[in-house]
């Protein structure tokens, strides 16, 4: 793939990756990691935000893309260690997953892709490719372009020397954008200095705080490298003169996954095929070299590779040979050639040779391999003599090391011969020696062998096979130990259960997130979650785990019951795998009801009533409350609607809500508890204790009343009215106790010449006092009754003489010709008193005093604007006063006399105009004096005038 240049945008990612994190390889953790744009750097918004995952491939020859393109199953891909099997000149997987928030407003951003690349002088990554979007996974808005590759020295995360690639990219708000990607191991990569070699992402600028690490890592030690190898021996004489070469396919055993339940998962088959060459005779007195190469090639992928052979004596060159380029299959040992040369034995001294390859990498874009491998082999002349080695006999030795690993020959096809005490098929460590028969001329043979590795477990090891020829007259030579690296890896499954009741309805869901933490409950390593719809009850997923112990919690779910952490869950192997199950109930509600008292202290005793699905026919259940006003309901709340009644308590109102009313949704309201709170408030008593000159009065004497409203201004409104009993109390309770609030006591019916101590409590007042002729025989006193509280008034009255006069208001309503319930007292105290002159009209009867206190003339005429019907009312009312013992002062006795003398001076007899508001003169003088003189009979009939 070419590199582009064209780098759009300007403001970068903010990642960092402290190198000490690396050292936990298991921390693989998948969710994504967020990431801030620097907005001061590029101008955009507040709020913009990336983040990010870095994916490495797990090696695999399973998986891995042989011929391109360079990109794994998304199983394959992980966020920690790529684990054993990746190997020099291989082009490792990588996956970058960059989400953009929904409220992003910044069009593009830029972040670097990082390797490393040179540490002590040795390589680790020597190319990044340019990374394409992964057009199933991505949204269709993503682009990417990225700038050539580059090199940085010193390099991110304290390595020498890193290479990396800035990408510009762009996508749209609230979307992901998924590139795929490849870095190449280079030759040499095996002997990194570091422990190691790391993919990382960083910021525009390599600044690494934000969230720290975020890379994928090899380990070093796992990396297989290119290899040269050779043999060389000289012969003298004119005897045959043998070579043989050996060669390995695969080159290296890597067993990816132990624990799988694949054919094959803990069983691979190599092949080692020994070749022999007979060589034409050497003439006698020079010497025969014969060299053969081989190269091991461990990538996944075929290589090239061109090797030149020179043999030397010392270090002079004797012959060099220039190899045609042979293509090296993938992990497989590849015979090159051999390089035959004669010489005089006096040149034989020192023989030497050294083999350089040097290797092309055949997809095109990549750059060249800069470095070469090299073998060397030296050799001492053998003397053949006038032996003949027309024949000879070759020997294989092969054993096996590393725990857990042993092989078994199941298959050998060539040349004949026979094993020394080994039965093929059998598994065994070795060594196994295996024996041809007599050789005539070239020839091979290839043994079939099967590595098994015991059981799931992660090991490492090597299978070294050496073979011997030896001529029949004694020429010697060997080829190896040509060595076969094995590898072994497992990957742990752990299943979790998840499962919930049948509850969530319409369009409701719920999510359950569950956390895998290692042993020490300090990382989190992998983060699953499970969304359930209606109908949903059960769900099940797998996560792939390096081998160890772990502990498994699940997240509270609001409204859900917590459960509890599955912990020391083992997956050590050769434990494979591993299930765990959270079995979520939701809390059911629950109802309760808190009883409220004003006052306090009537708490307990209310019965409370809950209506509704699950409970009994109405009225429900029933609970009583407690002395604390608390009452809980036995019944668990299913979905539905519900209600709260209490039954009513005489002399208490509801002063709260009159009923309660709920509606349970699950899971929302799982382990709620809906609450009910009821106010009463008490209802007050007032209780009158009545005494006559501080004796008990007859039953039925007095009556009060309870009144509302009532004031100096209006009469009021009569709650209640009643009579005092015999022991002189005039109780309130009855059915109807009174609500807290602002009332009058009234005491009503007072007659002329009584006195109640009434009048003299705090607030007393006459109702309707100012309008015109009140009735002053009810008297009140207004008073606030508080929640719950029972007031007594004690009223003592005082009979005549001396007592209070009464009103014309009084006298013209107690009479027997007004038509009222009152009793006939008007009639009685005119009867007492023989008539009563006013000027020259002696009134004695009910229908003249009535007329006369109305202000009208006899024949009902009103003359309420004369003033000598004012007098005359006023007059009136006060004699009558002054009949019924009622108490006078002088005052009063003077305004009386003043005003008869002053009606009987204008012969008043209550049949015409007198004093009417035209006067004038000496009549209006008259006026004035009748107005002033009733004023003050006014003020005597009221109870002001006199002390």
């Amino acid at each position: 793939m070419p590199d582009t240049g064209n780098v759009r945008g300007s403001h970068s990612v903010v990642v960092a990756r402290p190198r000490l994190a690396l050292a936990v390889a298991v921390a693989l953790l998948v969710a994504l990691v967020p990431v801030l744009l620097d907005t001061a750097e590029v101008g955009a918004q507040d709020g913009d935000q990336i983040t990010e995952r870095l994916e490495g491939c797990r090696a695999s020859a399973t998986v891995y893309p042989v011929t391109g393109p360079f990109v794994c199953p998304d199983s394959a891909y992980t966020t920690g260690n790529l684990g054993s099997g990746w190997n020099e000149l291989d082009l490792v997987p990588h996956r970058l997953t960059l989400q953009r928030s929904a409220n992003s407003s910044t069009p593009s951003y830029e972040i670097n892709i990082v390797a490393d690349a040179i540490e002590g002088g040795t390589p680790g990554y020597d190319f990044i490719s340019v990374p394409v979007i992964n057009t199933a996974l991505s949204h269709t808005s993503c682009a990417v372009s990225s700038s050539g590759l580059q090199t940085k020295t010193p390099g991110v995360g304290g390595t020498d020397t890193s290479i990396y690639r800035t990408l510009t990219v762009s996508h749209d708000p609230g979307t992901t954008c998924v590139l795929d990607y490849y870095q190449r191991l280079a030759l040499g990569s095996s002997k990194y200095a570091g422990s190691s070699l790391h993919a990382n992402v960083s910021n525009k600028d390599f600044t690494l705080g934000g969230v720290g690490a975020r890379d994928v890592s090899i380990p070093v030690r796992e990396i297989q490298p290119q290899r040269l190898d050779k043999t060389m021996t000289a012969t003298q004489g004119s005897s045959h003169v043998w070579n043989v070469t050996k060669s390995a396919q695969p080159a290296n055993l890597h067993f990816a996954d132990t624990c799988s339940s694949a054919t094959g998962s803990r069983t691979q088959q190599v092949q080692i095929t020994i070749r022999w060459e007979k060589l034409a005779p050497t003439p006698s007195g020079q010497v025969t070299i014969v060299t053969s190469i081989s190269a091991t090639n461990p990538a996944h992928r075929p290589l090239v590779v061109s090797v030149t052979d020179v043999i030397r004596s010392g270090t002079t060159v004797l012959d060099t040979k220039i190899f045609d380029p042979v293509t090296l299959a993938p992990n497989a040992v590849t015979p090159i050639g051999t390089h035959t040369l004669v010489i005089d034995a006096s040149q034989a001294v020192n023989l030497n040779d050294i083999a350089t390859g040097t290797y092309t990498d055949p997809v095109p874009g990549h750059p060249a391999i800069s470095l070469t491998t090299t073998a060397t082999a030296t050799a001492t002349v053998q003397s053949t003599g006038t032996s003949e080695n027309a024949t000879a006999v070759i020997s294989d030795t092969e054993s096996i090391t590393g725990a857990g690993l042993d092989f078994a020959v199941t298959g050998v096809s060539g040349a004949s011969g026979s094993f020394t005490g080994y039965t093929a098929g059998t598994f065994t460590t070795g060594p196994v020696v295996w024996t041809s028969e007599p050789q005539s001329g070239n020839g091979s043979v290839t043994f079939t062998k099967t590595v098994r590795v015991d059981q799931p477990r992660i090991t490492s090891g090597t299978l070294s096979d050496t073979a011997s020829l030896l001529g029949a007259d004694g020429f010697a030579t060997s080829a190896g130990p040509l060595n076969v690296a094995i590898t072994s890896s497992a990957v742990t499954t752990l299943t979790i259960n998840k499962t919930i009741p049948n509850i969530l309805q319409g369009a409701e869901t719920v999510t359950f997130v569950i956390d895998v933490y290692d042993a020490d409950r300090t990382t989190v390593l992998r983060t699953v979650s499970f969304t359930f719809t209606a109908g949903q009850t059960n769900k099940s997923t797998s996560v792939s785990l390096p081998p160890g112990t772990y502990d498994v919690v699940e997240q509270t779910t609001p409204g859900w019951s917590p459960q509890p952490a599955a912990d020391n869950v083992n997956l050590n192997l050769p434990t494979c795998a591993n299930a765990v199950t959270f079995n979520n109930q939701f809390g059911p509600a629950s109802a309760r009801v808190v009883k409220v008292t004003n006052p306090v202290g009537n708490q307990a005793g209310w019965v409370m009533c809950l209506l509704g699905p699950g409970t009994p026919v109405a009225p429900g259940e029933c609970r009583t409350t407690d002395a604390g006003g608390n009452a809980t309901f036995l019944t668990p709340l299913e979905e539905g609607n519900y209600s709260v009644t209490e039954t009513p308590r005489t002399g208490f109102d509801q002063t709260g809500a009159v009923g309660c009313s709920f509606t349970v949704n699950y899971p929302a309201d799982s382990g709620r508890v809906f609450t009910c709170t009821f106010t009463n408030t008490q209802r007050a008593t007032v209780t009158v204790v009545k005494t006559t000159s501080g004796q008990v009065p007859p039953p039925g004497a007095f009556t009060f009343d309870i009144r509302t409203g009532a004031s100096t201004t209006s009469l009021g409104t009569i709650l209640d009215s009643d009579t005092n009993d015999a022991a002189g109390v005039v109780d309130f309770d009855g059915a109807n106790p009174l609500q807290p609030g602002t009332y009058q006591v009234c005491e009503t019916g007072m007659l002329p010449g009584w006195e109640s101590t009434l009048s003299g409590m705090a607030g007393a007042f006459v109702p309707g006092s100012d309008l015109p002729d009140p009735d002053n025989s009810v008297v009140c006193v207004p008073f606030t009754l508080a929640p719950g509280e029972n007031r007594t008034f004690t009223v003592n009255n005082t009979p005549p003489p001396g007592g209070d006069a009464r009103t014309i208001g009084f006298w013209r309503n107690w009479s027997s010709c007004t038509g009222g319930n009152q009793d006939d007292v008007l009639d009685e105290t005119l009867a007492e008193a023989g008539g009563i002159l006013i000027g020259d009209l002696l009134v004695d009867t009910c229908a003249e005093g009535v007329s006369i206190l109305s202000k009208s003339t006899l024949t009902g005429k009103k003359m309420a604007s004369d003033a000598a019907y004012g007098l005359a009312a006023q007059l009136l009312a006060a004699r009558l006063n002054v009949v019924a013992d009622a108490g006078t002062c002088a005052a009063a006795i003077t305004a009386m006399n003043q005003g008869q003398a002053l009606l009987d001076s204008i012969n008043f007899t209550g049949t015409g105009d007198y004093l009417g508001p035209k006067v004038k003169g000496s009549t209006l003088t008259l006026r004035n004096q009748a107005l002033a003189y009733a004023d003050t009979l006014d003020r005597y009939n009221n109870n002001t005038l006199c002390p």
